[in-house]
């Protein structure tokens, strides 16, 4: 709960105006990109099929990628 309590004043900071998600582009493995309709989305892995949750170069001690990168 501390947590979630934290992290409320950057959500807040966040732009308030109404933005326009033009594309949704996913990299499945290196200089290869694949346009998305839709996706699904964790902090875990990101965006699913994409290669930052398999290559990403930060990473946690139990081995799962850093979110802030």
């Amino acid at each position: 709960m501390d947590e979630l309590i934290k992290g409320l004043s950057w959500i807040r900071k966040a732009p308030q105006d109404d933005g326009i998600l033009k594309a949704i582009v996913i990299r499945p493995s290196v200089d290869v990109r694949k346009e998305l309709q839709r996706c699904r989305l964790s902090p875990e892995s990101g965006a699913e099929g994409e290669a930052w949750s398999r290559n990403c170069w930060l990473r946690f001690e139990d081995g799962s990628p850093h979110p802030d990168v």
